[in-house]
């Protein structure tokens, strides 16, 4: 159960709130109640919970006053403001504090329901990040120094992301045939690290790829095999059924005004739409929407900007119809050099060299 602490100073409503809301259900416990900011304040300073619910306007210390100093102390805990008051100041207040929702008085208890389960939800995927983190760290002890850095690495995501076998298969030869110094011992392990890394990496992004793939998508299959070609023709095959598996099971968002968002920025992907643009279009303040987006797509609006333009631009470029020059303008870069220098930021390779290096 995941702890959550009621600031609430109207008796009768923080009563309520704590005995006749089925919290158990949504995956919480209730573990303390006060009826001001600062005596919350001092308890959370030695206990800090997962979630806080808060009133705004309370007599001694006001929810936002206990608010800013328990970011300061605690930023981890997702904090949802209850309050009569719907004045959006407080809201704009509330986001500069990542509090994760703002509800208004009389509370829905469907709506506070749905809130409640989506932190739930959002904590358990953090734990499980930690987790995943903690044993990547444990399991290669390669990783740390070469993984994150290497551009194969980067291009084997993205590789997996456009679902593109025959390149995909290219990578991982060349991953392997770079380590030739290694033992078998220790490209096993490197590849485990592989394995480790890019499971991670859809996990931040809401996709299970052991759900996906079954539970075939393990590094298990590494340790029946006993020479470097083996190991190659094992990578290959596992990443190949990954590959498939994200074609028709990737992660699709559970939030309406997300999933319209994600698939607006793929049709506009050569215009240069700004947050705030989009918050305006979508009825939504600018700040709420990329927490929101980043909640649901495990990933920033930037960064998901950023990767939809970079795999487009590298299926042009597998195309072979069009020049760089042109590419760059069709994904919404104003200049070649600039496309070149981001394109190379996120694959580790020129646009010129992934032709020459990787496609050939």
């Amino acid at each position: 159960m995941f702890k959550l602490v009621i600031v609430e100073d109207e008796d009768n409503i923080r009563h309520s709130l704590e005995c006749f809301i089925p919290w158990n259900q949504m995956g919480f416990e209730v573990v303390a109640t006060f009826s001001d900011g600062s005596d919350a304040l001092a308890y959370l300073k030695d206990n800090p919970c997962d979630a806080v619910m808060t009133d705004v306007l309370m007599s001694r210390m006001s929810g936002l006053d206990m608010i800013r100093q328990l970011h300061t102390i605690h930023p981890q805990i997702k904090v949802v403001i209850l309050s009569g008051y719907s004045e959006f100041s407080y809201a704009q207040e509330a986001i500069r504090y990542q509090v994760v929702h703002y509800l208004v008085k009389p509370v829905d208890v469907d709506e506070l329901m749905e809130v409640f389960t989506n932190i739930a939800e959002q904590l358990q995927q953090e734990k499980q990040d930690a987790s995943v983190e903690e044993t990547v760290a444990e399991t290669d002890p390669l990783l740390n120094a070469e993984l994150s850095t290497i551009p194969e690495y980067k291009l084997l995501i993205m590789e997996l992301d456009l679902h593109s076998r025959e390149t995909l298969n290219r990578v991982l030869n060349r991953i392997v045939s770079d380590r030739q110094g290694f033992s078998v011992e220790e490209l096993r392990t490197a590849l485990a690290g592989l394995y480790s890394a890019t499971a991670l990496c859809y996990q931040k992004r809401k996709t299970d790829v052991a759900a996906i793939t079954d539970g075939r998508f393990t590094a298990d299959h590494l340790y029946s095999t006993d020479s470097p070609a083996k190991l190659t023709a094992c990578i290959i095959e596992d990443f190949g059924i990954l590959c498939d598996a994200l074609k028709t099971g990737g992660y699709k968002s559970r939030h309406g005004v997300i999933e319209r968002v994600a698939q607006d920025l793929q049709e506009n992907i050569a215009e240069d739409v700004g947050h705030d643009v989009l918050g305006q279009k979508y009825r939504l303040h600018p700040g709420y929407l990329s927490r929101l987006f980043k909640q649901e797509m495990g990933e920033t609006l930037s960064d998901y900007m950023l990767r939809i333009r970079i795999e487009k631009s590298a299926r042009l470029l597998k195309e072979g119809h069009h020049k760089i020059g042109e590419i760059a303008g069709l994904v919404g870069y104003s200049t070649p050099s600039y496309f070149s220098i981001m394109f190379k930021k996120y694959t580790g390779y020129s646009p010129r060299e992934y032709c020459q290096k990787v496609l050939l």
